[in-house]
């Protein structure tokens, strides 16, 4: 497996019997600057509101927080840091229902099965989940997340049902071959039956520091029974610097063991599908990869054998006169028997096989960085992964 990939190094405090509403929190940047980024704390508090107000404060700066309920009296309160040089050390302290923010992230549900996250009331995604119709497989197959620009004026995604491989769609997940006892159902197509559906949602988040939600979706067979259950969270961070960053974290469980996950890098796994004009317009398309494949020329694809367990690789393209980039991180604790894919049609993300037990459901995750433009460098990218991979130190001293 890979090495543990954590946003920092998860503190949790001791359960008090009485209520506390401040804590003392240090952080060290350790041996490297740091860029500015999300970053959590786990507490313990009896009675846990994902709504009350947090902030930051280091004596002259104040800095929102907010709380994302995760369970059994554990609030993991959320913040963006900022910059930090090397061996730098900071002292906060962290208010429990104090308000130093405003809601800028806010859910608004749409007419039909959609619903759409906003950011200071521009658009930052939307959740696609219309209800699965066998008379209607293209347009039902399956529930995606469309992608807007960073400053919220246009899509980025494919959801369409028309043009290039219409069965990619936004941010997406399935595989092409997946065996149940001994059948066998394909959830990345999904036209003969088998397809993954929208059950409920969890929760939903939206404050002053991210929006989000959890779902849960069914992936089902041909008669409409699930044979794997998905637990779906994503969360959506603006930076000081306007870039967007998308977390997506899955859990597949399930209820017939086991269930193999398998197909090929270009037909499985969680993958990223830009807009049609990308594939229109696909010799436009340029792939910036990490330093050990640095030497593939930019304006070409690559799917060769050695690209595999790769982690991180960012798509450029355009849309009319605009440009992108979009940065896909996968979490070093994912699978490490993975292989990556590119398409200059606008597709690219990472397979790997899996087999899911009762005893071993399948966990990943990955995060998206959306980018105006393409004068990100290589070094830049490497950076902020390595400040992802070697997480600042956050300890709660009081």
């Amino acid at each position: 497996m890979k090495r543990l990939f954590v946003l920092l190094c998860l503190v949790l405090v001791t359960a008090c019997s009485t209520y506390q509403s401040q804590y003392e929190i240090r952080i060290k940047a350790g041996n490297f600057d740091r860029t500015p980024s999300p970053v959590f704390v786990d507490i313990s508090l009896p009675a846990v509101d994902a709504t009350a107000p947090v902030c930051l404060s280091d004596g002259k700066t104040k800095i929102p927080g907010q709380i994302e309920n995760m369970g059994k009296g554990i609030a993991r309160v959320w913040w963006i840091t900022g910059q930090l040089e090397a061996g730098e050390v900071k002292d906060y302290t962290l208010f429990i229902g104090k308000k130093c923010g405003k809601q800028d992230f806010q859910w608004t549900d749409e007419a039909g099965f959609s619903t759409l996250l906003t950011y200071k009331e521009k658009p930052v995604f939307k959740y696609m989940y219309t209800p699965f119709d066998p008379q209607d497989i293209m347009n039902t197959q399956k529930p995606y997340h469309h992608v807007y620009s960073p400053d919220g004026g246009e899509l980025i995604t494919k959801g369409d049902s028309g043009g290039l491989y219409p069965h990619h769609r936004g941010i997406f997940f399935g595989y092409r071959e997946t065996t149940v006892y001994d059948s066998l159902y394909n959830t990345w197509y999904s036209d003969k039956g088998e397809h993954t559906i929208h059950k409920t949602f969890i929760s939903r988040m939206a404050g002053a520091v991210f929006g989000g939600h959890m779902l849960n979706i069914d992936w089902n067979d041909r008669s409409g029974e699930p044979f794997l259950t998905e637990t779906r969270t994503i969360l959506a961070f603006k930076l000081p610097d306007g870039t967007t960053l998308i977390d997506f974290n899955t859990l597949l469980e399930t209820p017939r063991d086991p269930v193999l996950l398998d197909g090929d890098r270009q037909h499985g796994g969680v993958q990223f599908r830009a807009v049609q004009e990308v594939a229109d317009h696909d010799s436009a398309t340029r792939f910036l990869r990490p330093s050990k494949w640095s030497q593939i020329p930019e304006d070409q694809e690559y799917n060769g054998d050695d690209f595999s367990n790769v982690p991180w690789d960012a798509m450029q393209f355009n849309i009319g006169d605009n440009k992108y980039t979009v940065v896909y991180f996968s979490d070093v604790s994912n699978p490490d028997n993975s292989d990556f894919s590119e398409r200059q049609y606008g597709r690219f993300g990472e397979f790997f096989p899996f087999k899911v037990t009762s005893e071993d459901p399948l966990r990943a995750h990955y995060r998206f960085w959306i980018i105006n433009g393409h004068d990100i460098t290589r070094e830049e990218i490497e950076k902020r992964y390595k400040n992802l991979q070697e997480p600042i130190e956050i300890n709660v001293i009081n």
